[in-house]
């Protein structure tokens, strides 16, 4: 199925994208990527839009990496409590059983 091209602005600038996304999420994306560029336009005066993108690009990036960081330490997290809870239910069961 071919999905209709969803019309979206990033600094002052329009692009058509085709995407399976659905189109609220589209926007949402490209407001997130739009207010970033905004954030680094205001606080660093007088550079270039390339700039400007690699910045977004790298502050973004960096941002993705701590989600997925806080992620993998929720994972092990959870891993170990479970195994505590799996070991206290082990010692439970084989007093009862004694």
């Amino acid at each position: 199925m071919v999905e209709k091209p969803v019309r979206i602005k990033i600094f002052d600038q329009e692009y058509l994208l085709q995407s399976e996304i659905p189109d609220e999420d589209i926007n949402i994306i490209a407001r997130f990527v739009n207010d970033k560029f905004c954030e680094i336009k205001e606080n660093m005066h007088g550079i270039s839009d390339l700039k400007t993108a690699i910045l977004a690009i790298f502050d973004i990036t960096r941002e993705y990496f701590e989600v997925l960081q806080k992620h993998d330490n929720f994972e092990e997290d959870v891993e170990r409590r479970t195994k505590k809870v799996i070991d206290k239910i082990d010692k439970l069961m084989t007093l009862k059983t004694k």
